[in-house]
């Protein structure tokens, strides 16, 4: 092998990494949830999620095609959620629960509208607390098989909530895009 080659593929272990995931949430659709097998898969996953943003800030070698396949593998991973997740979900928990999560999804597509306009991209900020949302989020399939899904669901929606809000002044507050600013009371990123 090449040191050409050796040198890409070390540049884009946190993007192969990425790919694997996004095919692993894929093959979600096709198995029984909650299943061992799901769960299985599913926190696999999620360990790969945690495993590319690590290397890549680690290595110094984070792209804006990296942030991309991040922000689309958990659009994904999100959107499996509620495909085999949202029918159990949608037995067990409070009205006011979904009511809130309407709200949240309709101040993200507001976000990604103003992203889409402004800078004419495709991204989510990787802040402190759309971090803490959804690693919250990502332990939704755990809480299940406990009792205490009903209070965890609403810790995970007041901190979506409020995610979903500084998200949205973050853009408001910034002339160019910045997809690294951890939270509102940081500096502005140059």
């Amino acid at each position: 092998m090449s040191l050409c080659r050796i040198d890409y593929m070390y540049k884009n272990v946190p993007n192969i990494i990425s790919c694997f995931r996004l095919v692993g949430t894929f093959s979600l659709i096709f198995i029984e949830p909650m299943s061992n097998l799901f769960i299985s898969l599913y926190t696999i996953c999620g360990f790969s999620d945690i495993l590319d943003g690590n290397i890549a800030r680690a290595y110094k070698i984070e792209s804006e095609l990296g942030s991309r396949l991040d922000s689309i593998a958990d659009l994904l991973l999100y959107s499996v959620m509620i495909l085999k997740i949202f029918p159990i979900l949608w037995q067990i928990l409070d009205k006011g629960i979904w009511i809130t999560l309407g709200l949240i999804i309709a101040i993200r597509i507001v976000t990604y509208c103003v992203v889409a306009f402004r800078y004419k991209k495709f991204s989510s900020v990787h802040s402190l607390l759309n971090k803490a949302s959804g690693f919250l989020a990502f332990l939704l399939p755990y809480s299940i098989m406990t009792n205490y899904y009903r209070p965890f669901s609403w810790i995970i929606c007041i901190t979506t909530l409020v995610a979903s809000i500084e998200e949205f002044v973050l853009h408001m507050q910034n002339k160019t895009y910045s997809s690294n600013r951890k939270s509102i009371f940081q500096r502005k990123v140059k």
